[in-house]
């Protein structure tokens, strides 16, 4: 299982930094990657999809012709959802999000000034939105791996930070949990809905 308790720390701790900033500087240059429970993540949702994979498989050939069948179809989706989810965390493995290195970022090959760098703006699910002239340059997890050492970067350089959030890791479980809950309800009301829909 993903280590979710790892994660709200880290968020927790980012926002810890934000609101009471100590003074401690972050190291000379440094890179924002993807947390490496993020990518453990996605390998487990595609090994439990290829799993889901093969027991479908297997049900095709003991099943009666209209299972075999909708069993292969249902099988070949958890296969492309599997592959979906390696392709994921292998792309989140590789990819640097930005680089410091001294005074200064780099994104996607261009190097930005920290003069340059207007704000750091509060964005959904615990996500930032790194500011240049009014534009997002890139954004970035709150639990990613370097974003502690960002916002000490953007303090050390008396970046403006507008987020005002102050939760700990028991808050940020406890939001998360009433998100994943509030999804789930939706999906379960459209299927509902749609059955009813089909009886009609």
């Amino acid at each position: 299982m993903i280590n979710n308790k790892a994660l709200y720390d880290k968020i927790a701790k980012v926002n810890y930094i934000i609101n009471n900033y100590d003074g401690s500087l972050p190291p000379f240059s440094f890179e924002l990657r993807n947390s490496a429970e993020v990518i453990k993540a996605n390998k487990q949702s595609g090994w439990s999809a290829l799993g889901l994979a093969g027991i479908m498989l297997c049900q095709t050939f003991i099943s009666v012709r209209f299972l075999r069948i909708s069993g292969f179809v249902m099988a070949v989706m958890a296969a492309i959802c599997a592959i979906i989810s390696f392709v994921t965390a292998s792309c989140l493995e590789k990819k640097v999000i930005a680089e410091v290195n001294g005074d200064s970022i780099i994104v996607n090959g261009r190097t930005y000034s920290y003069t340059e760098i207007t704000e750091i703006n509060r964005a959904a699910l615990n996500n930032l939105k790194v500011m240049s002239g009014g534009r997002s340059i890139f954004g970035v997890n709150k639990s990613c791996d370097g974003c502690v050492d960002l916002i000490r970067w953007a303090k050390q350089h008396n970046i403006p930070i507008n987020d005002t959030s102050d939760a700990d890791a028991k808050t940020v479980e406890k939001k998360q949990t009433a998100l994943v809950l509030f999804i789930v309800l939706i999906c379960i009301a459209v299927a509902t809905a749609m059955v009813l829909l089909k009886r009609m």
